[in-house]
């Protein structure tokens, strides 16, 4: 280190390269040069491996949706060849599923008493509050007591 003007150390110097080194310290330079070497190379194999990787995923993942698409054709073709496409399914782990939707109407029957000579007013009484309680979202107020049940 050298001093300015001021006394205090100049830290923006740097060293002149020593005339001769050792012949360890030349080995271990050149180690570590090549290790740094070896490290950058690691890191763009390990960079095409993912890319790869991640490549080859994708393509398995859009075979097995293209693969998902010819079944259940197959299947809605002939009900016969449903067992079939299943078995081939489950060998490439695809999960074959139907989905149905039904609106199930459900009629609840409410006793109400009342004192004799009074007219009952189903109106009087909280329905919102029972239905909701029970889950119930649209309905209507009928005197049926039959459960309909209908598919689309």
């Amino acid at each position: 280190m050298n001093e300015n003007n001021y006394g205090e150390p100049d830290f923006n110097i740097t060293p002149a390269p020593a005339e001769s080194q050792h012949p360890v310290l030349t080995q271990l330079h050149e180690k570590i040069a090549k290790l740094e070497t070896d490290l950058e190379s690691t890191k763009t194999l390990l960079e095409t491996h993912r890319n790869r990787a991640w490549e080859l995923s994708s393509n398995f993942s859009n075979y097995k949706y293209k693969l998902e698409n010819v079944l259940r054709t197959f299947a809605q073709e002939d009900p016969d060849n449903v067992e079939l496409c299943v078995k081939i399914a489950d060998e490439m782990d695809i999960e074959l599923l139907n989905t149905k939707d039904f609106d199930i109407n459900v009629t609840f029957s409410v006793t109400v008493t009342a004192p004799f000579g009074e007219e009952i007013d189903i109106s009087e009484y909280d329905v919102d509050a029972l239905l909701e309680s029970v889950g119930g979202q649209d309905f209507e107020v009928n005197d049926t007591s039959v459960i309909y049940v209908t598919e689309d």
